[in-house]
């Protein structure tokens, strides 16, 4: 949707008055009426998400199984993995070694076995 909101501030899309929104009446009236709600959800996240979600020790365990799998150090590689708040359950890949995570994925029993196939996969 191209329009003079296109090229509106990023800060204009806030509070107070949500003036980035001006084209869009209704999803104006949302954020107005859910902001609150979205910012504090928003905080507790900030607090609770730095310490839970930087790289884990089960990463580093997972590529020191396979090494030991394999009988040598893994082939150098890097992979990116973007942690998403989101209620699915899929792992997707956005390309090559770059992938979408879902947190309740990421902090699950499933996330080793998931990683150590990738793992063993680039090693």
């Amino acid at each position: 949707m191209a329009g003079a909101a296109d090229s509106a501030p990023l800060e204009s899309y806030g509070p107070p008055d949500f003036a980035g929104l001006a084209g869009s009446p209704a999803l104006a009236a949302i954020t107005r009426a859910r902001w609150e709600e979205a910012h504090r959800w928003h905080r507790r996240r900030k607090r609770h998400g730095i310490a839970e979600l930087r790289p884990s020790e089960t990463n580093l365990e997972v590529v020191a199984s396979v090494e030991r799998e394999i009988g040598h150090p893994a082939a150098p590689f890097e992979v990116e993995f973007v942690i998403l708040p989101v209620l699915d359950d899929e792992i997707r890949r956005v390309r090559d070694l770059r992938f979408l995570v879902p947190e309740r994925v990421y902090t699950s029993a499933r996330w080793p076995q998931w990683l150590h196939g990738l793992v063993r996969s680039v090693a």
